[in-house]
């Protein structure tokens, strides 16, 4: 941001008596900083759809909001020419080395086309009524853009010359283009190029064109180089032009409906006024603050802005105006003023009447002493339709005056006027009415003779003290009465509306008539009251009214001028907006006389502000309100390029705002109102420009942002954004449901899977019994005690030694039957020695026959864990099925495989006559492994082996 602001204040209302220029108001100069020797020299202005006046510079592109200038930011610094809008109201801004940039995000960005792009300094860009783009250029002729395509007229296709110093579309849709060798009128038939010259030969003073100005009715302003400013019509016919101009080079023009504002190279800036016509009348003033003034403005709000060097100067334009300046001394005793029809204005100074007239280029004065008034006041001026201006007094009745001859005439013709005290003269075509405090008279004026009526002592007026009547556009007349209010008269028959209006006091001051045939009128510290025939309005200091002391009420245009001690209230009628005009302009302490005020027929207010009086112009394109926008939004301080509606994540919620409130006439005393839909409950006043969030809960938020001038925000202009925050998503509908049912489906499957377990656990233990079971009934099964005491008795019959460690074997067989059963698993080892015991029982009883062969390792019977009794139901299963003999021995062979399986494998020979059993200890076994492993048991079986493979575990479960 670009922000170091210089304040050059300049009051213009120096005191120059007597016949002498009107002069500028209002004047404030800014200053673009830089280093010195080298600040910035704006070379073009412009205000774009938003409002923002924006100074193309040798140092870039600025941006002012009345207050502060902002510097755009660009990759490669270049001096800017011109700027102005074309589609769709893109910014694009022409370079000194002929490139084009687009203004966008608060950057400058480079605009490539297919062509290129012209290589000299571009003057001027602007759009023509079929949306083609024309550019000049220093020194190419005229580039234009059509169909994304770049064309270029020159000396060739008839262009008197190809330094173009500026362009303009004209009422006609044909471009006009100013060089150093006329005007050029340019036009396309399709593909072709159509030129046209006006230059000397055509009449012009001068062929060296530097500018040109179109006029919304259709006239176009030149600038020349020597010869000063003409102006054409249509049809190019000369309208008016400057004679023996002494100020040298022009270089801009802009116009406002009663005057012409001209920049010249060393001159600064010279002011005509001009009538409807556009014909230049006289010479208002000179503006030499700023000798050299390379390009004008005229702003929405009819300020005229003039810039030279890096200083931008700001003049209420044809706003107000100083017209005449007034000796202390005879200020003090102006209390009316008058604008006649032939322009003059008409003021009273003592107990003389006063005239000035614009003669040439100067105001010239010319007095009327009125006669045998002595010491008494005048109070009010009227001019008739005859012309004569009627003088009212305090204490003297009226005198007639007329202006072109200076004769003087009392008023006798009625009682109640001769040596009156006259309040106030007003009237409509030929009728006039006059209040006093003697009573009110109604004049009325047929073939040069009077009619008078009196009304005095009327019951609906109250006493005879009337401030103003006004006589309405309907023939009828309104009494602003002192304790009865607001009374009509209409069809001879008097109105009170006192009822009606009580409430908004009893004492009126004055009363008007706007265009929309309302009725206006000032009370008694009850502020304005609108009437429109049905319904009342009130105007207050709520409303935005300066002060409710109010000194005057006029009409200009569509608004009614409320004066007060030091400003000027400007109340729209048809809106309603309130604005107002003060020292920012240069309005002073101001004349507060009842009568010491006056408008003409053009929208013009005439006053006296401290010794000058001044001219107030109402234009029907004058912005009377400020503009607001939210031109940057951020998100942690940081610029965030989002549209309104956009959505933010739960994370992103710090958002900032920065709003401006444009109104170039007042710019320090622009407010503001914000307020979040969503967070804020009312709206907050503030004086920052910027408004920041910080941590916002996640919701729907609707950002609104209102500017005034004077605390009324009723009608204010407002701006808006809207966004949201995200909820986390942990807080969303969606994810609380999904939660809610992971948990529960996890609660589920901790439950399902203990149910498993459980069942697991019993089927193992049923398991682990019924495998006991087996064991027990396969080891009490009395063959194998029969068959193992037989082996016993011959063992101590034949070796009683041996005996001892067949009992000890058997003993010790047992005793792990006993110890193992309630265990699931036990080290391979552990069942390697039951499976020696067991083996060697077997051994003892069929010797040779059976033969074990081990080739597990120590290492892996220390390693893994199998379950208990397994090996030896295995045994006891070959031996039980197959034949045992020496002639058939049975051969069993025990090793570890490569998948960790302990491999269990015997020689097949059936019994002629198989032995029945259960099966029930390899199934036991196999569902045991089932519930403890997810590797099953396996089984093979072929002509030559039958095998059991059981899983081994390294870890006990």
């Amino acid at each position: 941001m670009f922000g170091i602001r210089i304040y050059i204040t300049v009051f213009a209302l120096t005191a120059i008596a007597f016949s002498l220029h009107a002069q500028s108001t209002g004047k404030r100069i800014f200053a673009i900083s830089g280093p010195e020797g080298d600040e910035p020299k704006i070379l073009s202005l412009y205000q774009n759809k938003q409002g923002y006046i924006l100074a193309g510079t040798t140092k870039g592109l600025y941006r002012f909001d009345g207050l502060d200038f902002f510097k755009y930011a660009i990759d490669t610094p270049a001096a800017v020419t011109t700027i102005s809008e074309v589609y769709n109201n893109q910014l694009w801004v022409g370079f000194e080395d002929g490139k084009l940039g687009l203004v966008k995000n608060n950057k400058i960005l480079p605009l490539v086309f297919e062509e290129g792009h012209p290589t000299k300094a571009i003057k001027k860009i602007i759009v023509d009524k079929n949306n083609i783009v024309w550019m000049a250029t220093a020194g190419e002729g005229v580039y234009y853009l059509r169909n994304k395509r770049m064309y270029n007229i020159n000396e060739d296709d008839g262009l008197s010359d190809n330094y173009v110093y500026d362009i303009a579309v004209t009422i006609n849709g044909t471009i006009s283009a100013a060089t150093d060798r006329g005007l050029n009128i340019i036009s396309l038939s399709g593909n072709k190029k159509n030129v046209k010259v006006y230059s000397s030969k055509d009449g012009l003073p001068d062929n060296i064109l530097r500018c040109i100005f179109e006029t919304s009715n259709s006239f176009s302003w030149l600038g020349m180089q020597d010869a000063g400013v003409i102006c054409l019509d249509k049809t190019m016919t000369t309208q008016t032009a400057t004679t023996k101009w002494p100020y040298g080079q022009v270089n801009d023009i802009v116009t406002t409906s009663s005057q012409v504002f001209i920049a010249t190279e060393d001159n600064g800036m010279i002011v005509y006024d001009h009538d409807e016509h556009n014909n230049l009348t006289t010479l208002s003033y000179k503006e030499e603050h700023l000798k050299k003034i390379n390009c004008l403005l005229r702003d929405r709000e009819n300020n005229v802005w003039a810039s030279g060097d890096n200083f931008l100067m700001r003049t209420a334009g044809s706003t107000i105006e100083t017209l005449y300046n007034l000796p202390k001394t005879a200020v003090e005793k102006v209390h009316s003023l008058l604008y006649a029809a032939d322009k003059s204005i008409w003021f009273n100074a003592g107990n003389n009447v006063s005239a000035i007239f614009r003669e040439g280029n100067n105001w010239q004065q010319k007095n009327y002493p009125i006669k045998n008034l002595g010491n008494t006041d005048i109070s009010c001026l009227y001019q008739d339709k005859r012309g004569i201006i009627w003088i009212g007094t305090l204490g003297k009745g009226i005198v007639l005056l007329d202006p072109f001859t200076g004769k003087q005439s009392v008023v006798k013709e009625d009682s109640l006027l001769v040596n009156s005290n006259i309040i106030s003269i007003s009237g409509r075509d030929s009728t006039i009415w006059i209040s006093g405090f003697e009573g009110i008279v109604c004049a009325k004026i047929s073939n040069d003779f009077f009619r008078y009526t009196n009304y005095t002592g009327i019951e609906d007026i109250g006493s005879n003290y009337i401030n103003y009547i006004l006589p309405d556009s309907k023939g009828r007349a309104w009494f602003a009465t002192d304790g009865k209010g607001l009374t009509l008269f209409d069809k001879e028959k008097f109105t009170s509306l006192q009822q009606q209006t009580s409430k908004f006091g009893n004492v009126v001051y004055r009363i008007v008539e706007d265009a929309f045939s309302n009725i206006w009128y000032s009370t008694y510290r009850n502020g304005i009251v609108k009437y429109n025939g049905n319904s009342w309005y009130n105007y207050t200091t709520a409303q935005g009214l300066s002060d409710m002391n109010i000194t005057g009420l006029a009409t200009a245009r569509d608004n009614i001028i409320v004066l007060h001690r030091d400003k000027l209230d400007i109340i729209n009628a048809k809106t309603g907006a309130i604005t107002f005009v003060d020292d920012e302009q240069g309005i002073g302490n101001i004349n507060t006389d009842f009568n010491a005020y006056t408008t003409d027929g053009e929208g013009n207010l005439y006053f006296i502000s401290d010794s000058t009086i001044c001219r107030y112009h109402s234009s029907y394109h004058t912005a009377l309100q400020p503009t607001i926008l939210i031109d940057n939004v951020q998100l942690f301080l940081h610029d965030v390029q989002v549209q309104s509606g956009h959505s933010f994540d739960y994370d992103e919620n710090t958002i900032s705002f920065h709003y401006d409130g444009l109104y170039y006439s007042q710019p320090g005393k622009v407010m503001y109102q914000y307020k979040l839909e969503g967070y804020d409950k009312d709206w907050v006043d503030t004086k920052d420009k910027t408004k920041n969030f910080p941590q916002l809960p996640p919701a729907n938020y609707t950002f609104r942002v209102r500017v005034s001038l004077n605390n009324n925000f009723s009608a204010a202009p407002e701006a808006s954004f809207m966004f949201s925050i995200e909820r986390p998503f942990w807080t969303n509908v969606w994810f609380i449901l999904f939660c809610i049912a992971l948990v529960v489906g996890i609660i589920f499957l901790i439950i399902k899977n203990r149910e498993r377990a459980i069942n697991k656990f019993n089927k193992l233990e049923r398991e682990k019994i019924r495998s006991q079971l087996e064991t027990l009934r396969s080891q009490i099964n009395p063959h194998f005690l029969f068959n193992s005491f037989n082996t016993l008795i011959s063992e101590i019959e034949e070796d009683p030694e041996k005996a001892v460690t067949y009992v000890e074997k058997l003993s010790d067989f047992y005793r792990s039957i006993v110890m193992n059963r309630e265990k699931d698993l036990i080290l391979l080892q552990e069942e390697m020695s039951i499976l020696d015991d067991y083996a060697f029982i077997q051994k003892k009883r069929y010797g040779q026959a059976i033969q074990v062969n081990n080739k597990i390792t120590e290492q892996q019977e220390k390693a893994f864990y199998i379950t208990p009794l397994a090996l030896q139901l295995l045994i006891e299963n070959a031996i039980k099925h197959n034949v045992v003999s020496l002639e058939k021995p049975l051969i069993i062979e025990l090793f570890v495989d490569q998948n960790e399986y302990l491999v269990v494998r015997n020689s097949v020979s059936k019994k002629l006559q198989e032995e029945k059993g259960s099966r029930m200890g390899l199934q036991n076994i196999q569902k045991r492994y089932a519930l403890i492993s997810r590797k099953s048991v396996i089984v093979e079986k072929d002509e030559q082996y039958f095998t059991v493979k059981i899983p081994l575990l390294k870890t006990p479960v």
